[in-house]
């Protein structure tokens, strides 16, 4: 197999051992670091996989000591540098003609709507341009050799720092999360671009929730109707399975990974809200098993899986405990004020 870098690629220095790749016809945007702008330079000229493969070790001297697979690495990056379409098998008049042909059909009719429908389609990374604050991807990133998931994620602010933290967070447990981002009321982009799975991030209208509103109205309300609206609009566009539907009012989640079982509270009405709530996250439940009950509006939830323990807080001000079926439900802290989460941390003891 020949590669070479495509001609649609554009590497801009942006920062010491940085640069932002841009595809000029996808838009795609990635920041990389000196490593993957190293890989990039050496593939301005047609290079054989995998007979080149020594010759692109030698680019990183110092990976050679920290990684003991370093070919097996370089080779899964080149492949995914294939997959975005930074890298190309096709020679520069290939290219251009695979691209023309592609965007022939609108000829005469509406040119611009159908470059942007093929760029949406292809593009992988934040749909605007705030890409800076993002980590640079290395030969770790590229080369992890992780299930890829393919997930689009909606959010009105710091959606490249959630893409970032997500994808580092899924590296750990071994999956290649490959984030598409844009704004919540961006849903033909979800309707577009294949997906795994969706997620929402911060939402703008979280700010409401610590207003005081006029004439005694729920500060939650406003919130909730958006991401409410939000949710009807992904059931009615997006093709990823949904694992549960049509609960009360979720709030927050937490996740049991050796077991792999999702905990989350409700604080919507009751019987199936103001509940602690779990479900397998590899079999679908008909309904999912509520453990916890009668809270007041209970809101965040922390996992103690080693202790085989949760603890739950809600808006009433009161601390429960219990164990993670339920059983042993104690309140030991009450009328604290409006609790909204709670995290869980064990700290050692001085010696």
């Amino acid at each position: 197999m020949i590669l070479r870098r495509s001609r649609f690629i554009h590497q801009l220095p942006v920062g010491n051992d940085r640069s932002l790749i841009v595809h000029a016809i996808s838009q795609m945007r990635l920041p990389a670091n000196g490593e993957i702008s190293a890989l990039l330079e050496y593939f301005t000229e047609p290079r054989r996989i995998p007979e080149d493969c020594e010759a692109m070790m030698a680019l990183f001297p110092d990976a050679r000591d920290k990684l003991t697979n370093l070919r097996d690495v370089v080779e899964r990056t080149v492949l995914d540098l294939l997959a975005r379409q930074i890298l190309t098998e096709k020679t520069p008049e290939e290219e251009l003609a695979t691209v023309g042909a592609e965007l022939a059909p609108s000829h005469g009719r509406d040119p611009a709507e159908i470059l942007e429908r093929y760029r949406r389609s292809l593009k992988e990374g934040a749909a605007s341009s705030y890409w800076a604050v993002g980590a640079s991807y290395g030969l770790n990133d590229f080369g992890a050799g992780g299930q890829p998931l393919d997930v689009i994620l909606l959010g009105d602010c710091d959606i490249q720092m959630e893409a970032d933290f997500l994808r580092r967070e899924a590296a750990q447990r071994g999956i290649e999360l490959r984030v598409s981002a844009t704004f919540p009321d961006d849903i033909r982009f979800v309707g577009e671009r294949r997906h795994d799975a969706v997620f929402i991030g911060a939402l703008r209208a979280r700010h409401l929730v610590a207003e005081d509103l006029a004439d005694g109205l729920n500060p939650h309300a406003a919130f909730i109707a958006f991401a409410t609206q939000l949710l009807t609009q992904l059931r009615e566009t997006t093709s990823a399975p949904i694992l549960i539907d049509n609960l009360p009012e979720p709030i927050d989640i937490e996740i049991d990974h050796k077991n792999r079982v999702l905990y989350w509270t409700d604080r919507g009405d009751p019987p199936r809200g103001n509940t602690v709530n779990r479900a397998s996250i590899d079999n679908k439940p008909a309904e999912p098993e509520i453990v916890v009950t009668h809270l007041m509006e209970g809101i965040g939830i922390a996992l103690d899986i080693p202790n085989d323990r949760m603890f739950v807080t809600d808006f009433a001000g009161s601390v429960y405990s219990a164990r993670l079926d339920g059983s042993g439900e104690r309140n030991f802290l009450y009328g604290q004020g409006n609790l909204t989460g709670i995290a869980y941390a064990e700290i050692p003891k001085e010696k």
